[in-house]
Parts: C-alpha cells; structure tokens; sequence
C-alpha cells in the first residue's frame, strides 16, 4: 500500500524536473496563464463540475463511467486553460484574484493592463 503514493511522489517530482529544463519553456509559457489565475480556474472548475453533475445541470453523476469523468475533466480544463489566455489579455489579473487583491489592500486596484 505504501508503493502507491511513492510512486506518484516520484512521477511528481520527475514532472517537476522535466519541466525545469530550459527546452520546456513553451511547455510553461502555454500553462502559465492557469497559474496565474489559480484561483479563478479552481472555483470556476467546481462549478462546472456542479453544472455537469449535479441535479441543477446535467445531472451526469453516475451516467458516466472514469474514463467519461477523466475526458469531461480535460475537456473543463482545456477550456478553462483557454478562457485564461483570452482574460489575460487585456487584464493583468483573474477576476477572483483581482478581488482577493482589492480585499487584501482595502482598495480597489487596476485590473485592466
């Protein structure tokens, strides 16, 4: 039972050093819009999962077996991932992250480039 969570530690901490080298860089470059809006994709995740689902949306819980729920989750993610590269253009943070900021400072900050 202990081998399992080893080897997944390993195959993170391999990810990890893969995508130090400098030939990752467009490997980064293209994830780095999720990173910055971290906040944003996880709440905005939850919801779709919700959405698809749960009672209120499509009601999909139990329709769909693992490798169903592993496509509908890149699918998500892929959007998300996408959303993220279109927000960042204009703005120079996500909109829950911009919040976060504005809460933390007690005022209200620029979002917009």
């Amino acid at each position: 039972m202990a081998g399992t969570p080893v080897l997944a530690m390993g195959y993170i901490a391999a990810a990890a050093l893969l995508l130090n080298l400098a030939s990752a860089e467009p490997v980064r470059r293209f994830f780095a819009p999720a990173g910055k809006m971290a906040l944003t994709v996880y709440l905005m995740s939850g919801l779709a999962g919700e959405i698809i689902f749960y009672g209120w949306g499509f009601n999909l819980i139990g329709e769909v077996g693992t490798m169903g729920v592993l496509g509908i989750s890149i699918l998500v993610y892929a959007g998300l991932l996408g959303l993220c590269h279109l927000w960042l253009r204009p703005f120079r943070y996500g909109p829950w992250e911009w919040l976060w900021r504005c809460l933390t400072y007690l005022q209200w900050l620029p979002i917009r480039k």
